[in-house]
Order: C-alpha cells, then sequence, then structure tokens
C-alpha cells in the first residue's frame, strides 16, 4: 500500500469558539489559503468519483474471468497459472479495499485526508487488508519472475522440483510474509486524533464537517518502521526483478539465434513457452513502471523528512499529496490491466477465455 501522504493532523488550523471544543485539539488559522490546503482539489474528485470506479469495474470484470478461466479449463490449471490466480485475487481484493475508501473519503468529506467516516475498526482494518495485497503482490510478482527463470535455464532440474505442493508451500509463504510486514506497520497508523473545526463564516463552508479526525503513529520509531516496510521492499524486488527480466530475454534470444543456426524451428510447446515467457517479462515490467510513481514520492518524502524534520505544513502538501492522486490511478490501473495483458501478448489465454465462457463447454 502507498504510505498514507495526508495533511500532518498537528498541522490542522482551525477558527472556532474555545467553548465548542472542549476535548479536543483546538488551532486557529491565520489565512484562507490554509484552509483551501486541506481541500480536496476538483482533479483529485474527477479522478476519486469517477476515473478509479472505472478501472474498478474494468479490473474485476478481467481478473474474476482470468479466476475463473483457469478453474473451468484444464489446461490451465499450471503452476505459472496458479501464481497468476493469487495475484488476480490480490488486484481484486486491493481494487475492492482502495477504491471504496477514497469514493467513501472523497463523498463524505471535503477535507483531504479526513477519516471521520471511519471507525477506528474500521480503518486498522482496511490499512491491514491493502498493505497485505501490496505486500503480496510485490512478492508473488517476484516468485513469478524467478520460476520462470528457473524454468527456461534449468529446465531439466525444474521439472523435477516444480509441482503443486512446492507451489502452494510458496504462496502460502508470501501471503503470509505480507500479512507480518502490514501488522508491523499497523502502529504507523494507529492512533486516533479528533480535531475541532469551525470554519468561515460562508455559504459554502455550511455542510463542511465539525470534527476531523486524523491517524497518527504511536510513536516516531514506528511511523519510520511503516515508511521503510510500505516502500523499501517494493525497490528491493524491482533490482533483482529487472536483472531476471534481462536474463529471460536473453535466453529467449539466444534460444532462437541457435535454432536458426541449425536450421531448426521451434515445436509448439516451446513456442508456447516463450509466449509465456515474454508475457510474464510485460506484465511485470508494467508492475513496476505504474507502481513505481507512488513509490518513488513516498521514497522522496522519507528522505525529506530526515533531512527536513520541521518541514513546514504547506510545502509537504504541495509537494507530496498534490501529486498523489494521479499516482493512485496508475497503481490501481496496474491491478486492473493484467488479463488485458495475458489476453493481447498470449493467443492461449484468449482461446481459454473463450474456452471458459462459452455456452457448450469444451473438453480438454
Amino acid at each position: 500500500m502507498p504510505m498514507n501522504m495526508s495533511p500532518n493532523a498537528s498541522d490542522i488550523v482551525v477558527r472556532t469558539y474555545e467553548e465548542e471544543c472542549l476535548g479536543f485539539f483546538v488551532h486557529r488559522t491565520t489565512t484562507d489559503e490554509e484552509i483551501t490546503l486541506l481541500l480536496t482539489r476538483k482533479y483529485e474528485k474527477v479522478i476519486y468519483l469517477y476515473l478509479l470506479p472505472t478501472i474498478l469495474a474494468i479490473g474485476l470484470t478481467g481478473n474474476m474471468a482470468l479466476v475463473f478461466a483457469v478453474l473451468r479449463v484444464r489446461r490451465m490449471r499450471t503452476v505459472i497459472n496458479f501464481y497468476l490466480v493469487n495475484l488476480a485475487v490480490a488486484d481484486i481484493c486491493y481494487l475492492l479495499t482502495g477504491v471504496i475508501e477514497k469514493l467513501v473519503r472523497t463523498i463524505e468529506s471535503p477535507v483531504n485526508g479526513d477519516n471521520s467516516m471511519f471507525s477506528h475498526g474500521v480503518w486498522v482494518i482496511v490499512n491491514l487488508l491493502l498493505d497485505t495485497v501490496f505486500l503480496a503482490s510485490v512478492l508473488l510478482v517476484t516468485l513469478v519472475t524467478v520460476d520462470k527463470l528457473y524454468a527456461i535455464r534449468s529446465p531439466l532440474k525444474y521439472r523435477r522440483v516444480t509441482g503443486r505442493n512446492r507451489a502452494i508451500k510458496l504462496v502460502t509463504f508470501c501471503w503470509c510474509l505480507a500479512v507480518a510486514l502490514a501488522a508491523a506497520r499497523l502502529p504507523g497508523v494507529w492512533n486516533l486524533d479528533t480535531y475541532c473545526a469551525a470554519w468561515p463564516n460562508d455559504a459554502q463552508y455550511t455542510d463542511f464537517p465539525r470534527y476531523l479526525v486524523f491517524y497518527s503513529p504511536v510513536s516516531a520509531i514506528a511511523d519510520w518502521i511503516a515508511f521503510c516496510i510500505g516502500t523499501i521492499p517494493f525497490f528491493l524486488a524491482m533490482i533483482p526483478n529487472t536483472v531476471m527480466y534481462i536474463m529471460i530475454v536473453r535466453t529467449l534470444h539466444a534460444r532462437v539465434a541457435v535454432n536458426k543456426r541449425m536450421n531448426r524451428s521451434n515445436d509448439d510447446s516451446e513456442h508456447t513457452r516463450n509466449q509465456i515467457s515474454r508475457m510474464l517479462v510485460i506484465n511485470g515490467t508494467l508492475f513496476f513502471l505504474l507502481v513505481g510513481p507512488t513509490q518513488v514520492m513516498n521514497l522522496v518524502k522519507l528522505i525529506v523528512r530526515l533531512k527536513f524534520p520541521q518541514l513546514s505544513h504547506s510545502l509537504e502538501v504541495a509537494v507530496f499529496v498534490t501529486p498523489l492522486a494521479p499516482c493512485h490511478m496508475l497503481q490501481y490501473m496496474n491491478s486492473a490491466i493484467n488479463p488485458l495483458v495475458y489476453s493481447v501478448v498470449n493467443p492461449a489465454y484468449r482461446t481459454a477465455f473463450r474456452e471458459a465462457f462459452a455456452w457448450d463447454r469444451v473438453k480438454n
């Protein structure tokens, strides 16, 4: 899950009577510009209210179709497709939870980062689920890359060790590790801070919430741990995956060159394996390209926080919060396009989709 870059709770400023806010944090505004910085911008509303639901519909349709096709078409029940089905499940959970959370937040409050519409328990569950499926996706993409590289570099050894039991153990390990890492991030969003807000006496602020709720870490250490777990695994996975993609492509090219020199054509099985390898390389590359902008923003924020611990609220919002909505859109697009990539790159998946949804079931 991307790191939470909502405005810092301690920087929320309000104009209200002290007696209306007994028992709550109260701050006074100095300028209306500070209030403007707290509000969700128009382009963010367009993304969260219209574009993300469209991506959700496309992603749910494609990923559920993939799961159905693998379950219904017997020849699709391979180890690689077992990994891809788990990745599809992670994408479905990520799209449902993340898009609905942002949709509800944008509809219920005009304030960027306000969580007053969620109870503490709901917010913890949402964070745990989003972090789990995001980290599981990173691990599963890496697992698929390692498996395919092993298969094309050492096919005989791979055939001896691969199998259903091994695949189940590896996938179970990925999910368990993802849950453990996600749970370790929870202290970073655990505390509940409620702020009493009184908006200017203008008609446009009539329906604005009186109370704003922001979640904060239990300690500075918990905050840094949450940042690191949410960002560093992505970059630790991106580097070796990039190296393995290069190795896979080089191996495939070398194999084609050898066959040409020997005037030998690829058989159907080898041609299919090569198509799947290219498909997985393209899919993995898109994963890191689309998820990368959000993670780069988080990494830059981590570095800036270390160098400038007293960074002003206005500058932090302008630099980090404002560009985050387009980055989120790219990340959700990644969870939606995987089945489209499979269908475009590999004819076997197109055929499997047609067979799975045919009225008369094709016997394989």
